[in-house]
């Protein structure tokens, strides 16, 4: 109990004390230290490591070695980088927000809040997605993130003060559902990651063509209260600007059979990430055991 508390109190102290420093420094050097700090965690973090592998040897089975270690080498880069851009949220407001993010086809939240039932955002766990919500907010639409609780509360807290600072709200997913409803009825926008694997519990979804176990929750809001779907995925540049490219608001046509909804929406959204992943492999987060409900041996 006690390593857990020390552990916990680690993991604490070394984000806070990034953040700080994220916000002490100029923007560009402040990026290189989340850039480097996850090459270093490449290197030292070695279960993940190797998860991020095989993910990549999986979803790209015709990539050689060398390119599967590249890419994952980056991707870690690029981690380090959004948790930076995540930090200096704080620093964000609307006069300065478009030096750091632009987003292209943004009419794309006006379209979906014209139809009067609200609108789902979807994401993944690609590119800097916490920085994505802070500047969406700060261009005035009603953004809200739909989250679940870290194992450490300290950490948590800090996370959600820093989204709350932003204007963002947060909702629990243990109390999720209800309110969930009540913003897509009050015409406001939900915003969720639906990408990792969700288990027996899980919806299983084409993704690089592999069986992927995958969240019902955004498509059976959508399925639910027909709110517009509105997916967008962050690129950062060379010079460590993002972009946010929107696609056009989608209104899927919904059916009397709920589950077959649900696992059509699912897959609509799948596909558009795996577009993205596969123009941008090192903009993914392939830490994470995508595949551990449908093809766990990978992970042996």
């Amino acid at each position: 109990m006690k390593s857990k508390k020390l552990k916990h109190f680690l993991e604490f102290a070394f984000i806070w004390f990034t953040c700080v420093w994220a916000n002490l420094l100029p923007a560009p050097w402040a990026v290189a230290l989340g850039g480097w700090l996850g090459r270093f965690a490449y290197m030292v973090w070695g279960h993940r490591r190797r998860v991020a592998k095989a993910n990549l040897r999986l979803c790209f089975p015709e990539a050689d070695e060398r390119w599967v270690s590249d890419v994952a080498r980056r991707s870690f880069a690029n981690f380090g980088k959004a948790m930076i851009d995540f930090g200096r949220v704080p620093r964000l407001n609307s006069r300065n927000v478009g030096k750091y993010h632009t987003i292209v086809n943004g009419k794309c939240f006006d379209d979906a809040l014209a139809r009067g039932k609200g609108a789902v955002l979807f994401t993944g766990h690609f590119g800097s997605w916490e920085q994505t919500g802070a500047a969406i907010r700060l261009r005035g639409y009603p953004i809200n993130f739909l989250v679940g609780e870290q194992h450490n509360k300290r950490v948590d807290k800090l996370i959600n003060e820093i989204r709350a600072g932003a204007g963002i709200g947060v909702i629990r997913i243990g109390a999720a559902t209800k309110s969930v409803f009540k913003i897509l009825r009050a015409n406001g926008m939900v915003a969720l990651l639906s990408d990792q694997d969700a288990g027996p519990e899980g919806v299983t979804v084409n993704f690089f063509g592999r069986r992927a176990s995958t969240p019902k929750g955004p498509a059976a809001f959508v399925a639910r209260t027909h709110a517009a779907i509105c997916a967008g995925f962050a690129v950062r540049d060379s010079n460590g600007h993002n972009t946010l490219y929107m696609e056009d608001v989608i209104e899927p046509e919904l059916t009397a059979d709920l589950q077959a909804d649900i696992r059509n929406v699912t897959q609509l959204y799948t596909d558009l990430l795996e577009r993205y992943c596969r123009q941008y492999p090192d903009h993914y987060y392939w830490m994470h055991r995508r595949f551990k409900s449908t093809y766990p041996e990978i992970y042996a």
